[in-house]
């Protein structure tokens, strides 16, 4: 018999899309996502796997549970990302190759990547959140954070839930779950559920440090140590005026020599630089904190003082004023 918390009411209960007692039917069911192979370990107990899933857009977010320990073969024919957390105590481990990566509550989920081979095993009674993100889908999320064609992201496989950069997306990630299991949810509004799959998406993308940090243009391989350093601390205190003296200080080397460095190899003086960065961040608040409510909350928190100044390179710099795009974030009913 099933205990009670594998048989408790899981996420998106209104949209199930499996109950299976059979290995043979929950492996074609899930194999419509990705092709799996299942393999329950010896004396578990009665076999019962149960999947609720929503569409949002490109994404689809599936809450699942199992009543046995099971070993799943996850065969690398998608083309998507599939990040996966734990809703309760029990445990479950992923493995690619020699990899192994644990999920756990609190500590980490992890993420698979596209076209690899996973295996996972977990315990009776395991619950997971999954997140199936395309790989099109989140590139297109990146392009739009930075306004520009940006390279392949490098991200981790294991999901750092101890880490303050995931908490923003797993905060927006359980809002959904809410909001999807509410009578009248707003993501049946046209559009919502698209611009729901975007916030996320770049939740996300701000929650991996390596795709984060791509998010800026990268340094050039033979640019010196000093342009480098500076662009590093121009980042670091982009919410104050750096001066140039300041600045000089802090590399070593003479203004002229410093904007020289910058012309030659970032294309642009630090001056230059530091608007660019402000901008970036400035887009990156409008379409995704909840600290920032209004354009100019926004421009103050990046470090920008001019409101009518801003809003003219924001244009220039996006193609769309900084109301459009505060418009576009979207904002859940259930906080």
């Amino acid at each position: 018999m099933m205990s009670p918390a594998v048989r408790a009411r899981l996420p998106l209960w209104r949209y199930p899309i499996l109950d299976a007692t059979s290995l043979d039917e929950a492996a074609a069911v899930y194999s419509q996502v990705a092709p799996l192979r299942l393999h329950q370990m010896a004396n578990t107990g009665a076999f019962c796997w149960r999947i609720n899933s929503v569409e949002l857009g490109p994404l689809s977010i599936s809450a699942m549970d199992n009543s046995a320990s099971i070993r799943a073969k996850f065969e690398g024919a998608s083309d998507a990302l599939l990040l996966c957390v734990t809703l309760g105590e029990s445990a479950a481990e992923s493995s690619s190759g020699r990899s192994a990566t644990p999920v756990a509550r609190g500590k980490a989920g992890a993420l698979t990547l596209p076209w690899q081979d996973v295996g996972v095993v977990s315990p009776a009674g395991f619950q997971a959140l999954q997140v199936r993100m395309p790989h099109d889908a989140v590139l297109n999320a990146m392009a739009t954070l930075t306004g520009s064609e940006v390279r392949e992201p490098s991200f981790q496989r294991r999901f750092a839930l101890d880490s303050p950069l995931t908490e923003p997306f797993m905060r927006m990630l359980l809002q959904l779950l809410r909001e999807a299991d509410q009578e009248r949810t707003q993501l049946l509004a046209p559009g919502e559920r698209e611009c729901a799959a975007e916030a996320l998406l770049f939740r996300f993308l701000l929650s991996q440090p390596q795709a984060h940090a791509s998010l800026h243009a990268p340094a050039q391989v033979a640019e010196p140590r000093y342009v480098r350093r500076a662009a590093e601390y121009l980042d670091t205190h982009g919410e104050r005026q750096v001066t140039m003296a300041e600045l000089t200080r802090v590399v070593g080397v003479s203004a002229r020599s410093l904007q020289l460095g910058f012309v030659k190899h970032r294309g642009h003086s630090p001056l230059a630089f530091v608007r660019a960065r402000r901008l970036e961040r400035a887009r990156v608040l409008l379409l995704t904190s909840d600290a920032a409510d209004t354009v100019s909350e926004a421009a103050r928190l990046a470090g920008i003082e001019h409101l009518g100044r801003f809003s003219v390179r924001y244009r220039a710099r996006f193609g769309e004023s900084p109301r459009h795009t505060l418009a576009r974030r979207w904002r859940p009913i259930s906080r």
